[in-house]
């Protein structure tokens, strides 16, 4: 049995990956600021004997000190730093969100790993960092070219920890996310349809002209893949997590959801090709290096966000 320290374990995939380890009676320590993450999650995750939990924002370089006080008696195996700004349209707000709960909870949650002397750390990094792309984006992708503050500071993050090799640390991991659905999500395309048709069914309004194409993974899958190259101890590398196609269209999904609530609302799209500043409207990723290692998704993209729209319905 294995310690493990989840940062972000009130959030979306923190809270499912905790509680997939709880249950294979696995020791989890989770930290969250509830930026995004829920109180109701840690307090299902806390039915469990071996879930230990602390509120912490992890933006603060004090923050250090006090998970060292707080889990001094703990022999942590892995750090899954799953904490960061994940709504990539945190730019409203401007730089300093990205920066601060992005790169400096990676910074300070590494300083915590070199203090406590931890093997290995496993960051949730993202296809925004490579930016545009004609082509499937690849791990080895180059130059790197982020469009959104979110995607620079997962680039920055995952320059941080590759850094840290070279003076403390023996493993890390390195997977980037597409987006990612599944049940208590917190944001994204799904949870604002849905909330949109709860309050007026009969117009949904959709950011960009809906011709915006991307693969969605479900998180069980995610952490399928994930636990995968870690069980093979294929560490100190970057792998795309993906499904095998090229992803989706916000029209299906706004089909998608319409079709399950039972309505027929008007769709209302935008002049526009993007969604957000610093939206990458159509990518997919090269699933080469994944499947070479033996490992495949359930779920095609579309399957994902159909299991997704139900789950969040109930």
């Amino acid at each position: 049995m294995k310690t493990h320290l989840i940062t972000g374990a009130a959030g979306f995939i923190g809270s499912y990956l905790a509680k997939y380890l709880l249950q294979e009676g696995d020791t989890v320590l989770g930290v969250d600021n509830f930026t995004l993450g829920k109180n109701e999650t840690v307090y299902q995750l806390k039915q469990f004997d071996t879930f230990k939990f602390i509120e912490l924002d992890l933006s603060s370089e004090s923050s250090v000190e006090v998970l060292i006080k707080e889990f001094h008696y703990e022999k942590i195996d892995v750090v899954w730093h799953m904490a960061a700004n994940s709504d990539i349209r945190g730019y409203i707000n401007g730089p300093q969100v990205d920066i601060n709960n992005t790169l400096m909870t990676t910074v300070n949650i590494s300083k915590f790993v070199d203090k406590r002397n931890i093997d290995t750390i496993v960051f949730a990094s993202s296809s925004a960092v490579l930016g545009s792309s004609n082509r499937p984006l690849r791990e080895n992708d180059g130059p790197a070219l982020p469009q959104s503050y979110y995607g620079a500071m997962k680039l920055a993050s995952e320059g941080y920890i590759s850094a840290t090799k070279s003076y403390f640390l023996k493993n890390y991991y390195i997977f980037r996310f597409p987006n990612v659905v599944g049940p208590n999500m917190t944001h994204g395309v799904i949870f604002d349809f849905i909330e949109k048709l709860k309050v007026n069914n009969s117009k949904l309004d959709v950011l960009g002209d809906g011709n915006q194409r991307k693969p969605y993974i479900h998180v069980e899958d995610l952490t399928s893949g994930m636990l995968h190259y870690i069980e093979k101890n294929l560490s100190n590398e970057i792998f795309n997590i993906t499904p095998n196609d090229s992803g989706i269209k916000v029209k299906r999904i706004a089909e998608l959801v319409s079709e399950e609530l039972g309505v027929s609302p008007k769709i209302n799209y935008e002049n526009k090709e993007y969604g957000w500043l610093g939206d990458v409207t159509n990518y997919s990723y090269d699933n080469s290096k994944q499947l070479s290692n033996g490992w495949s998704p359930k779920f095609s993209t579309e399957e994902a966000i159909k299991k997704s729209i139900k789950e969040n319905l109930i």
